[in-house]
């Protein structure tokens, strides 16, 4: 029995060296400095004076809340995930522009509020956000609905 822990405490020990050399170096900055090549529509560009700063590819869930009139809405701050990067932000949308597919979520403009902490978003003043792919809400049908049950109490 004291054999078989010692080899997998062994074997757990080489797993998790082998696996964290798969990452590679730990990343110091966000984005990518390069501005891309897209064509941001006229009504969600930023106001005259501000620069680009990064842009940044993001996958991940977009959680939807039914609200007690039947609609949906969503919504959460900004941070980074960067290490030693401190710095959040709050986006709140200002403009929005139709996906060219309806299944995606319309391109926006958002106005950045709340900068935090030391990092890259410390000075955002406006996010983009383009070349979306789904993410929009269930039809408002799909929030709260009947649904047909028994109970048997006894």
């Amino acid at each position: 029995m004291i054999k078989f822990g010692i080899l997998t405490t062994l074997a757990t020990l080489f797993l998790v060296c082998v696996v964290s050399s798969c990452h590679g170096p730990v990343p110091t900055s966000i984005g990518n400095t390069e501005s891309p090549n897209v064509t941001i529509p006229s009504d969600i560009t930023p106001p005259d004076g501000n620069c680009f700063k990064f842009s940044l590819f993001t996958s991940g869930y977009l959680l939807y809340t039914c609200n007690k009139n039947k609609t949906w809405s969503a919504g959460s701050g900004i941070g980074s995930i960067i290490p030693k990067d401190t710095s959040s932000l709050v986006v709140t949308t200002s403009a929005t522009h139709p996906a060219p597919d309806s299944r995606d979520l319309p391109w926006a403009l958002g106005k950045a509020s709340n900068n935090k902490g030391d990092g890259a978003f410390k000075d955002i003043t406006y996010l983009v956000r383009v070349n979306t792919c789904g993410g929009v809400a269930p039809d408002n049908s799909l929030c709260g609905t009947t649904y047909p049950t028994g109970y048997n109490y006894s």
